[in-house]
């Protein structure tokens, strides 16, 4: 299980390249499942529009195989990365006083 986290899935935690890989994470990886955590709002920046469903437009991935989970309690949270084989988090440099 792969599982990527972020309050939202926005661009300054790399939402986009993560999922540009997804497709070719999921071809290497005929078992694999995709777990991802956060909401479609931003915390940074502008929102992108409809980003998500452009993404998986642009980078077709299995929905069987990807599941998004919306926001979560934080024990639902716990539980996935307990059971996660690889977690990503990606994110831009920020100022040093945040």
């Amino acid at each position: 299980m792969v599982t990527y986290v972020a309050r939202n899935l926005e661009p300054y935690r790399g939402f986009h390249q993560f999922m540009r890989a997804v497709p070719r994470v999921l071809a290497a990886h005929p078992t694999c499942q995709v777990v991802v955590i956060g909401g479609d709002n931003v915390s940074y920046g502008s929102k992108p529009h409809d980003a998500r469903t452009k993404l998986l437009r642009e980078n077709p991935a299995d929905p069987n195989r990807v599941h998004f989970l919306g926001k979560v309690p934080y024990t639902t949270y716990k539980k996935v990365l307990q059971i996660s084989a690889v977690h990503l988090y990606l994110t831009y440099p920020f100022v040093l006083s945040w």
